[in-house]
């Protein structure tokens, strides 16, 4: 029996091999002629993809429009389970700069140049904020490019402009977790901890599958995957936290570990911002949204002194400069460390 595709090939119950390819969005499927070796059947796709490449002459580049690459972006989202609602947002804003119907080959570098600027004199957006629709449009043109319909992506060499930006820091003291807890219902008390504990994503929490509990290594395992960084996240597991995924864990029969029990599924993204949003209210605390965690347990991190690059692999950010915008670096964060230099 034939076994699965692996770089496009597979080997045959005879002995020779056949292909699975997609070029330029058309899928193409059929044998190596004469190839009985894994490197010929390799060497005989490449020249295949070369060669239909060159006939097709990228014509189909040209009908690859904006339109379309936010309607890729859609589908690619909604088939992972994440955040719709910022990602139609970027897509009607690119789709009103740009054009609907304007050629994604056209864009070049110059015209995110432009974007950016515009960004920043109309719209009087942040620098951060403007990164976020940069990562967003490069996001598009990487799934096109996945397919095969694009070869370039004019966002590959734009750097970040709000890496160093200074940020309102925004985290809650002990104090005020308490507050927050007080009048939070369980379910939602249990998320909170979870997430300062692990300090993981709201789209984790929320979707915490049970599949990422190791209970005899003690870790929790997010595949890369679920993970904004494309990498996978492993995380210790100490005993309150055992506690609170056991707790959920046993209490029903779904895939995930945090879910509304009437309807046998995990609570959505806006009934957890409201909740909190309600629960900030009645504490009479400012509310920072699900994020603030985050900066939360990082803060925390922090002021007992963790390393910058501990905090960084233990929050999965790509970079310590990232890691930075997380972080308190306030007065208070040089005593403690004063402190600690003062007891050596």
């Amino acid at each position: 029996m034939a076994g699965k595709y692996k770089n496009n090939i597979r080997k045959d119950k005879r002995g020779g091999y056949s292909y699975k390819i997609t070029v330029v969005g058309v899928q193409y499927q059929g044998a190596c002629k004469n190839c009985y070796s894994r490197e010929k059947a390799l060497a005989y796709v490449a020249n295949l993809k070369a060669e239909l490449r060159n006939k097709e002459k990228l014509s189909n580049d040209k009908v690859i429009t904006i339109g379309v690459l936010g309607e890729k972006y859609k589908q690619y989202t909604l088939a992972r389970n994440r955040d719709i609602k910022h990602v139609r947002s970027k897509v009607k804003f690119f789709n009103e700069y740009f054009g609907i119907t304007t050629p994604a080959v056209d864009i070049k570098r110059s015209d995110i140049d432009r974007l950016i600027n515009y960004c920043r004199t109309v719209k009087k957006h942040k620098d951060t904020t403007i990164d976020r629709y940069i990562s967003a449009l490069s996001k598009m043109y990487n799934i096109a490019i996945d397919d095969e319909i694009l070869l370039k992506n004019p966002c590959s060499k734009v750097k970040k402009l709000g890496l160093y930006n200074q940020q309102n820091f925004k985290f809650w003291n002990k104090n005020e977790i308490l507050a927050i807890k007080k009048v939070s219902p369980l379910w939602l008390v249990d998320m909170i901890d979870c997430a300062l504990i692990t300090s993981l994503r709201r789209a984790n929490i929320r979707l915490f599958n049970k599949d990422w509990v190791d209970w005899e290594r003690n870790k929790i395992i997010v595949p890369c995957e679920h993970s904004k960084s494309r990498k996978a996240i492993e995380l210790p597991m100490g005993k309150k936290l055992k506690e609170i995924i056991a707790r959920n864990f046993d209490d029903n029969d779904t895939e995930y570990v945090f879910i509304n029990k009437s309807r046998k599924t995990p609570r959505s993204e806006k009934t957890l911002e409201n909740k909190l949003k309600e629960s900030c209210a009645l504490a009479n605390v400012k509310y920072y949204g699900w994020n603030g965690f985050r900066h939360t347990a990082g803060t925390r991190m922090a002021q007992a002194c963790v390393l910058i690059h501990e905090i960084q692999s233990y929050m999965a950010h790509s970079t310590p400069l990232v890691t930075r915008k997380y972080l308190d670096n306030s007065y208070t964060n040089k005593i403690a460390a004063m402190e600690i230099l003062e007891g050596y």
